[in-house]
């Protein structure tokens, strides 16, 4: 059923269109959505950008964002990040699609490998195997790693940045 989506460049009506994946982001306004779509777009000469499926009503279904790393150890990767998928029925999922689509996007750009990185969705033991998980699994991807961030945004500092070198008459917090 992978065949029934239609994979766009998210252009033009497509990013209002595909807003509703914001709130997955935590992007909580239109613009914040607009500006972090461009901010691939923009890139796109240096290999980044987004793509979208529609399935045949119209419905976003899937949103994909990419960026090429030409410094991996293990050779250039398309990293997907974010991979983002609606809540579809199990036999109408366009993980595939979307899948096969970076697998193009990775060797137009020269890319040995494609990297896919799932926005967090809780305890992974109440997944069921038919989630975008299981879809990668059973298109051939392997579990490589966790990652973490932190809860917090750091502060920001403001003016020169501070050097790790502390001074014997005055210490400064790094």
């Amino acid at each position: 059923m992978h065949r029934d989506f239609t994979i766009e460049p998210l252009a033009g009506r497509l990013v209002d269109k595909a807003y509703p994946f914001a709130a997955t982001l935590g992007l909580r306004d239109l613009a914040a959505w607009r500006a972090f779509v461009a901010s691939y777009r923009a890139g796109a000469k240096s290999g980044s950008g987004a793509i979208v499926a529609e399935n045949p009503h119209g419905y976003v279904c899937g949103v994909l964002f990419y960026q090429v790393n030409r410094h991996n150890k293990d050779g250039t990767a398309l990293v997907c990040d974010p991979f983002l998928v609606a809540a579809v029925p199990r036999y109408d999922t366009p993980v595939r699609a979307l899948l096969e689509a970076a697998d193009k996007i990775a060797v137009d750009q020269g890319c040995k490998w494609v990297r896919v990185v799932l926005p967090a969705t809780g305890d992974p033991r109440g997944a069921e195997g038919a989630g975008c998980e299981g879809a990668l699994f059973r298109a051939g991807y392997a579990l490589e790693n966790l990652s973490f961030r932190r809860r917090r945004a750091l502060p920001l500092r403001r003016g020169a940045p501070r050097t790790n070198r502390i001074s014997a008459a005055r210490r400064e917090p790094l």
